[in-house]
């Protein structure tokens, strides 16, 4: 298991091991950057490597709030500490979607953590292109949930976020049955609907998209 050092989550004063995987279920941008930005200026204070997933704002309006949060955003970039990503780079980078080649794409993050000797990897990604139903995309909730047998073990803090008005009802119940740690009203939580990862699998159903 990981060694459960904590590590400051974001603007407030709350703490997260590393090894912990986080939701943010959010209504607006405003709601979406409270959060986001300080969550990624806090792993550049820890010279953590940051990765972002931008897939419901634009990579400019991302650097623009990270800018005036006081992050040098042009060095990390540059210096690669923080990397910029889309959909396509990451979740939907091979179709159909499958839970393995995330894994894999996690895989190469803790093995460049390591090579590198940093503290961690503190990473975020949106998911707004769950709406447009792609391939394989009906069981993503079992990646979320494969996640929880996976990032544990590895110096990751990840938080996921979904826009609540972009999500159906029955998939927000797959996001909080998936996440041990949420942040709900701004504030981060110990998720009470959590459910392990072997339970929420045995019952566990593919959710079909609306168009």
């Amino acid at each position: 298991m990981q060694t459960q050092r904590t590590v400051r989550f974001g603007a407030e004063e709350a703490e997260v091991p590393i090894g912990s995987h986080i939701c943010l279920l959010y209504r607006s941008d405003e709601e979406r950057d409270r959060i986001a930005v300080p969550f990624v200026r806090e792993g550049v204070r820890d010279g953590a490597s940051c990765r972002y997933v931008v897939d419901d704002q634009t990579a400019e309006h991302l650097r623009q709030g990270l800018m005036a949060a006081g992050v040098n955003v042009a060095s990390v970039e540059a210096s690669r500490q923080l990397q910029i990503l889309t959909a396509g780079d990451t979740y939907l980078r091979k179709a159909p979607f499958n839970y393995r080649e995330m894994l894999a794409f996690w895989d190469v993050v803790v093995e460049e953590v390591r090579a590198a000797n940093l503290p961690y990897s503190r990473c975020a990604g949106e998911t707004a292109f769950l709406q447009h139903g792609a391939p394989g995309l009906e069981r993503f909730m079992e990646y979320e949930a494969q996640l929880n047998n996976y990032i544990p073990k590895v110096p990751l803090v990840v938080l996921c976020l979904y826009n609540l008005l972009k999500l159906s009802g029955d998939l927000v119940a797959g996001v909080l049955q998936t996440h041990p740690y949420a942040v709900m009203g701004g504030v981060l939580i110990r998720n009470p609907y959590y459910v392990p990862p072997d339970r929420f699998l045995a019952q566990y159903k593919p959710h079909i998209a609306s168009a």
